[in-house]
């Protein structure tokens, strides 16, 4: 237990760092929806079930009572996944959707515990 403490507080120092980014994120969000758009969501393997979640927070409620946000997660259609993992390749699964449906208010979140986000960017 006192290890996980000692990360959790690893991490909390490095949130004041993290400011400048952690605004302007904020920000983009807000203009979205500000904007009428959508925020997409994309990630793979278990982080693709924790972007469902945040979508679901989006569009349901968070700590309270507001209107709905449209948010949409990308892995949550498997006809649309499997067809494009099959006539193409699994990496064009987010790209493809991306491109059929984000619009120019629209914000898309690629969710990454690695890093490694080249599956959300997939081939332009």
């Amino acid at each position: 237990m006192a290890e996980e403490c000692r990360a959790a507080l690893a991490v909390l120092a490095t949130l004041p760092a993290a400011a400048t980014t952690l605004v302007r994120i904020a920000d983009r969000l807000t203009d979205t929806f500000r904007a009428g758009g959508v925020l997409y969501f994309c990630g793979n393997g278990g982080i693709a079930a924790d972007a469902q979640h945040v979508a679901a927070e989006f569009v349901g409620r968070f700590l309270q009572k507001r209107r709905p946000l449209a948010a949409i997660e990308l892995t949550t259609n498997t006809s649309i996944l499997t067809a494009i993992g099959n006539d193409y390749d699994y990496s064009d699964a987010f790209s493809r959707q991306i491109r059929a449906l984000v619009k120019p208010e629209d914000c898309v979140t690629g969710i990454s515990m690695s890093g490694e986000v080249q599956e959300c960017a997939g081939r332009t």
